[in-house]
């Protein structure tokens, strides 16, 4: 399994479980790559198919968001 859908689908099993709750944000890019020791374009790889999903969403300049 590759990196980057490991990580979406950990971000997406927190966000089923609870974890992050609706409009919480989640960590920076950076956290997560510190976290899961993957690059910045990894990390953006898993966000950008959870935001496809429906299930985050972008806002320049302040982070990314849960959405349900």
């Amino acid at each position: 399994m590759q990196k980057y859908i490991y990580i979406s689908n950990d971000i997406r099993n927190k966000i089923v479980k609870g974890m992050y709750h609706a409009n919480d944000q989640i960590p920076f890019e950076k956290t997560l790559c510190l976290e899961y020791g993957v690059s910045k374009m990894t990390v953006k790889k898993a966000l950008d198919i959870l935001v496809a999903e429906g299930l985050l969403f972008r806002k320049r300049g302040h982070g990314t968001f849960i959405i349900q």
